[in-house]
């Protein structure tokens, strides 16, 4: 599957299921490896590491490292997925710098 068609099938998908197109809740793999690895920082400590979410879909992942203090940020191919995401971080009263891009031309520095 190419880009393009990829793109058309996630912007159908989140345009018609909304926020019902993925989980509310982080996955729980996830959440394993933030703990082991960064949740012994503290929040200032937490507020340098930036942590980028390749595929952020509706931030059901996203909402939670930047609720825990983290500079999060995603990026998703579908513009419905980042509207999406944008209202799931309101939910949760948080923030993250959301991109819509592709994961094979990220716009960030390394």
């Amino acid at each position: 599957m190419n880009e393009r068609t990829t793109k058309s099938w996630y912007e159908k998908s989140y345009g018609n299921k909304g926020l019902k197109a993925q989980r509310l809740y982080p996955n729980e793999e996830l959440l394993r490896f933030m703990g082991r690895n960064f949740f012994g920082l503290n929040r200032r400590d937490r507020s340098r590491v930036k942590i980028l979410e390749v595929g952020s879909g509706t931030c059901s992942n996203l909402w939670m490292i930047a609720k825990e203090g983290f500079d999060a940020y995603g990026i998703d191919l579908s513009e419905k997925s980042a509207a999406l995401g944008e209202r799931m971080l309101a939910h949760w009263e948080t923030r993250a710098h959301l991109e819509v891009g592709s994961m094979t031309k990220l716009p960030y520095d390394s």
